[in-house]
């Protein structure tokens, strides 16, 4: 899911939205990841140092 250019849907978008969030997380010291994915939906978890 992280992967860049891997999109869950047909054409409306490049692949790149949660890998550039990801990387964004870590250059604040903190991460994204996913916490539950089902058919209906994605749960994402952002975590930063407080």
């Amino acid at each position: 899911m992280f992967e860049p250019f891997v999109s869950s849907k047909t054409s409306d978008g490049t692949g790149l939205g949660l890998t550039i969030s990801r990387e964004l997380a870590a250059l604040h010291g903190g991460d994204l990841r996913l916490v539950e994915a089902d058919g209906a939906g994605a749960v994402f978890e952002l975590r930063l140092p407080s």
